[in-house]
């Protein structure tokens, strides 16, 4: 087997042979230490496998996969391969994974997008009823069965709750979580005698840490003053770009404000201090204007009998015209938003840096100093998450997507092609969402394989925090373990290690070469080459620095690839999980705003292939699809052509128009041969994957 991978991968095309790539050297090492360095075999658990062709028996089996796989099979996709309706081209690469993007318009349902993107009156949306979509999602299950393709279920429904957005951001000064130090508050006022730390262990605490203030009785009121202000994460509200369609991002929800909140039992039971203010709770958007003030009193402690326990609260009785903690939403964007500009809040929230940037959202308690109060944290809930988490049957939103969850779970089920439930580009304050959705489908389900599957990317996990932060800091494996894998159940660890960025002209993308040995190698935006030509020294030096380097960079991916790839390494064998890596196969061009330049052969072969050596299950590449005339402001291209070219982004939202046709992309940029390459590249992986398979976590090792 070792001789039949050296000869697979020994062949060097003529123009490596010219330049001599170091990471060719690589890709060459990595897939020789495929055979021997993951696992020790004897003679007779060997395979006799080709590198020339396909298995003949490629259908999908019913037993359990081994122990740390959620497959059988070596995973074989593109994302958005769905374009692909006769399967004729999905065939030909060799693909065993069938994926297809969703779309969400909570306003306009009709721009929602599912598995009947292409009909003329498309049903599966997201409002629809079972009855009325799941035929849709029966029909495509089915023919994907009859295919021999596993189904990657990224559906309208699941988006849309598992995007629900919940942030607990701790009040006390000292003693927090270190792994959550950004849920802070970065000014505590009310200190000294009126106030500090202090671990709640009275009747109506559980020993947690919480901020205290006290008041002198003979000198009221005394000590007023900001209890917290100046929030340290004051971006996850502020998000105008949404991950799942085109309404703009944050903006779409209502916002719950939930101070978790005690008061002096007694001082609040007086009825002579029945309008008494204890707190006020001001809510500041991202140009620093007040968009919430509102005064607690000793009313809204009481429930509706008159009566208040003394216990902790979240959600208080506001009566008749009282101002309520919720901050409506805003579409389109208005003064009021939490984010009333058009960008601004990627990596850009305040940290723990004593002066403020652009961004000024704040959520800051004033405490008026009437009685003795305690406050453990500020929680933010989007209506999503207010709603989804609340498990409260009487609560008619939490009907309708318990019902949403369960019928989902139910198409799970239909037979044996759903590999897993999907979602991608989430943020950090979705993960409860997202553990709770998890959580329902395998209840539902009864199934525990089909749980969901997310798309790690190590930097957006991070992008509730400042540039400066996460281009000096790494997230760590135990960190992701910890907060993501246990939390939400993962099974498995996807990742999209994008290496290449291209260059634009005056922004922050610029740093991206390509060896000037390639038949087309000049820098031009109207035929999709979006790198910078160079002499194959100076390229090969780039490239081992820009793959491998120490540091990250935001923009130009500087040190990522290796990063993520490691990590994943990482976190497959801390939690015996699969790793599915997702190599950049793309390029994307958005003017002045961002470009990522095409992979050559040589780069999309080691990209996709050294994972491997680090333990990857199964590929799945971005993406399958394009849009846009090249030369035009905004175009991509991934393994096809759209056919006409004007065809709009899907990513926005918008359903791609018909009629549409998806060429396959014979030669790539840089004029070489891709769709053959990518089919040389899965043959490769399809006749080792019995081998890759077999291989466990506890005893394989890369020497890479």
């Amino acid at each position: 087997m070792l001789k039949e991978m050296k000869s697979a991968t020994g062949r060097k095309t003529e123009l490596i042979e010219k330049i001599r790539l170091r990471l060719t050297i690589s890709v060459i090492l990595g897939i020789m230490t495929i055979a021997f360095a993951f696992r020790n075999y004897t003679p007779s658990t060997q395979q006799n496998i080709t590198a020339s062709g396909f298995s003949s028996q490629n259908s999908i089996r019913m037993f359990p996969p081994p122990e740390g796989n959620i497959s059988n099979e070596y995973l074989l996709g593109a994302m958005d391969c769905a374009h692909d309706l006769t399967y004729n081209n999905l065939s030909d690469l060799g693909l065993n994974v069938w994926h297809k993007y969703a779309g969400v318009d909570r306003y306009n349902d009709a721009n929602s997008s599912g598995w009947d993107w292409y009909a003329q009156n498309p049903v599966d949306n997201l409002y629809n009823t079972y009855n009325t979509y799941s035929g849709v999602v029966t029909g495509r299950l089915g023919i994907n069965l009859q295919n021999n393709m596993r189904t990657l279920m990224q559906r309208p429904k699941i988006d849309q709750l598992a995007f629900g957005q919940r942030s607990d951001y701790q009040c006390e000064a000292t003693n927090l979580n270190p792994d959550l130090w950004f849920y802070a508050f970065n000014n505590h006022d009310v200190t000294g005698q009126s106030g500090g730390d202090w671990p709640d262990n009275s009747q109506y605490g559980n020993n947690q840490w919480v901020r205290r203030c006290l008041v002198d009785p003979f000198n009221a009121p005394n000590g007023q003053g900001f209890v917290v202000r100046r929030l340290m994460t004051n971006s996850e509200q502020c998000n105008t770009r949404s991950p799942i369609g085109q309404a703009p991002g944050d903006n779409v929800y209502d916002w719950y404000i939930k101070p978790s909140i005690r008061a002096d039992k007694i001082f609040i039971d007086n009825p002579v201090n029945y309008e008494e203010p204890i707190c006020r709770i001001d809510v500041i958007n991202y140009n620093g204007n007040t968009i919430k003030s509102v005064i607690l009193r000793a009313k809204h402690f009481k429930n509706t009998t008159g009566n208040y326990d003394g216990n902790y609260k979240e959600e208080f009785n506001f009566w008749g015209l009282d101002n309520e903690l919720i901050i409506d939403k805003v579409y389109p964007y208005t003064t009021n938003a939490f984010n009333p500009n058009d960008g601004g809040w990627a990596f850009n929230s305040r940290g723990n840096y004593p002066t403020d940037g652009d961004n000024k959202m704040d959520i800051k308690v004033y405490w008026y100093g009437t009685c003795n109060m305690w406050i453990d944290y500020v929680r933010v809930d989007n209506d999503v998450a207010n709603d989804l988490l609340s498990n409260n049957p009487l609560n008619q939103n939490w009907v309708q997507y318990d019902n949403w969850l369960q019928w989902e779970a139910s198409l799970g089920n239909t037979n044996n092609s759903p590999l897993k439930f999907y979602i991608e580009e989430f943020e950090f304050n979705h993960i409860p969402c997202m553990a709770y959705v998890s959580q329902k489908l395998k209840l539902y389900s009864g199934n525990p394989n089909l749980s969901l599957m997310t798309m790690v990317n190590l930097q957006q996990y991070l992008l509730h925090l400042p540039y400066e932060y996460v281009g000096n800091n790494k997230v760590s494996a135990r960190h992701v373990t910890e907060y993501l894998i246990n939390r939400v159940g993962e099974s498995q660890v996807l990742s999209e290690p994008y290496a290449l960025t291209g260059v634009i002209a005056g922004t922050n993308y610029n740093d991206s070469r390509v060896p000037n040995t390639l038949p087309l190698s000049n820098y031009n935006t109207s035929e999709g080459r979006l790198g910078e030509p160079f002499s194959p020294a100076v390229y090969e030096s780039w490239l081992q620095e820009h793959l491998d380097a120490a540091g990250t960079n935001i923009h130009t991916k500087k040190g990522q690839f290796t990063w993520y790839v490691k990590t994943m390494d990482t976190l497959s064998k801390m939690n015996n999980i699969s790793y599915i890596n997702m190599p950049q196969t793309h390029l994307w061009y958005t003017t002045g705003e961002e470009a990522l330049r095409e992979p050559t052969n040589e780069e999309m072969e080691m990209t996709t292939l050294l994972p491997v050596t680090y333990g990857a299950k199964g590929t799945l590449y971005f993406w399958y699809g394009g849009f846009g005339c090249l030369g035009s402001g905004n175009y991509a291209r991934g393994l096809v052509n759209p056919v006409p070219c004007s065809t709009s982004n899907p990513f926005s939202g918008q359903q791609t128009p018909q009629p549409l046709t998806l060429n396959p992309r014979l030669t790539n940029a840089y004029g070489q041969q891709k769709w053959d390459k990518i089919k040389s590249i899965n043959q490769k992986l399809t006749a080792w994957g019995p081998t890759l398979m077999s291989f466990d976590n506890a005893n394989r090792h890369s020497y890479i």
